[in-house]
């Protein structure tokens, strides 16, 4: 018989799906970072509001959010539920797939994950803020 999902479970989870939307911002940022800019060379008036110095800590917002994902899975002391959250949550591999590589049934799979995530939730600086930011 499967584990249900727990509130920490389901919390964790949360940030990973907020991982995937702010890596995908972070990896954009990092290509057009990339390109020359593109000025003609002429002066131009100032503007009331500052869209780079507003892109620029979003940018940082979102690649410190991602940095610290990443380094949270890093510091879980279980091989099992550092490959877990990184082949599923980081890398986005197909739970079952994942649990054929581990040689597992599915449902033992999906104990694990849970676990996983629960051992995330535990170590996650970023939960209480999350949680702070969604009430």
């Amino acid at each position: 018989m499967s584990r249900k999902k727990t509130t920490k479970s389901i919390k964790a989870e949360n940030i990973f799906i907020k991982y995937r939307k702010k890596r995908e911002l972070e990896v954009r940022n990092n290509l057009s970072a990339l390109k020359s800019p593109s000025t003609d060379g002429m002066p131009k008036p100032p503007t009331m509001q500052n869209n780079s110095d507003e892109k620029i800590i979003s940018e940082m917002s979102a690649q410190q959010f991602c940095i610290l994902v990443r380094s949270t899975v890093e510091s879980i002391d279980n091989n099992l539920y550092k490959f877990i959250l990184r082949s599923r949550f980081l890398n986005g591999c197909r739970c079952h797939d994942i649990a054929m590589h581990l040689k597992m049934s599915d449902s033992a799979y999906y104990d694990k994950q849970i676990e996983s995530l629960e051992k995330f939730y535990n170590l996650c600086p970023l939960i209480e803020h999350v949680e702070t930011q969604n009430n």
